[in-house]
């Protein structure tokens, strides 16, 4: 069902992110249920499913060649982006007084996804759809 309408969305030209947010609008709420389908759905997810999303992403990469000092500058420049992404959603996690575990799962989200991505999360939330960060990053992880 998230394929189908990730790739209905897509073909339109919206962001594939829009069917997993929707898919988990429609996730039930009651805490068996939630926790039954998770657990049915993980195996698919975790070893279908984004195997192909990563390799998709992959070959959409376009990388020119190098010279041999950038090829050892560009993993520096990587960590540190990851580490202050992670680093920046903690501090803004602590500074608004909300757990740790949700600054983490923010950075996570920013690291794995992007600001589009987040910003539409917002956006959703803000105009009434709740949609929890650990659903979301359920989905996201395939976890």
């Amino acid at each position: 069902m998230v394929i189908i309408v990730s790739a209905a969305g897509q073909l339109l030209g919206f962001d594939g992110m829009l069917g997993s947010i929707a898919f988990g609008v429609l996730f039930p709420r009651e805490f068996h249920m939630a926790v039954k389908l998770a657990d049915n759905y993980y195996y698919l997810v975790r070893i279908v499913l984004l195997p192909i999303v990563l390799y998709q992403n992959m070959t959409n990469v376009y990388v020119p060649p190098l010279d041999r000092n950038a090829y050892m500058v560009a993993p520096v420049i990587g960590l540190i982006a990851v580490v202050g992404k992670l680093a920046g959603a903690v501090a803004a996690a602590r500074f608004y007084r909300m757990p740790l575990q949700e600054g983490l799962l923010m950075g996570y989200l920013l690291n794995v996804r992007g600001n589009a991505d987040i910003i539409l999360l917002y956006l959703s939330r803000a105009n009434g759809f709740h949609v929890s960060l650990s659903n979301l990053f359920i989905m996201a992880s395939g976890k």
